[in-house]
């Protein structure tokens, strides 16, 4: 039986890395507890700066800074990944 999610992680966002245009870095979103549904959504608070999967896979396209986030679908909660792009 699954439980209720309580919080939301990124792995893969630390140590943070500037990334290059064109370079890409996978990110893992994770929903606390274990137990709980691990479904949630990606989103790019600005696209030209970098994009981001379904996955999680987040591409630099151009100089500057953008906020990746992952919010579970469960409670909506949401964690934070700051990606920029040199």
């Amino acid at each position: 039986t699954l439980v209720s999610a309580a919080s939301v992680t990124i792995s893969g966002c630390l140590p943070e890395v500037d990334l290059v245009e064109g370079a890409t870095r996978q990110l893992t979103g994770s929903v606390i507890p274990a137990g709980a549904l691990q479904t949630g959504t990606w989103a790019s608070d600005d696209e030209l700066i970098a994009t981001v999967s379904g996955t999680g896979l987040v591409t630099a396209v151009a100089a500057g800074t953008a906020n990746i986030t992952f919010t579970s679908t469960d409670g909506s909660f949401v964690s934070t990944c700051v990606v920029t792009v040199v």
